[in-house]
């Protein structure tokens, strides 16, 4: 239960990273 809670925490945190970097590419270029 541990390693599927710290896997899931992880894979949340790069889902949120993701998120975060396509606003910053939105913002420099609208084109995109």
């Amino acid at each position: 239960e541990t390693a599927k809670y710290v896997i899931g925490h992880i894979i949340s945190h790069c889902n949120s990273k993701k998120s975060n970097l396509q606003e910053k590419i939105l913002q420099v270029n609208p084109l995109l």
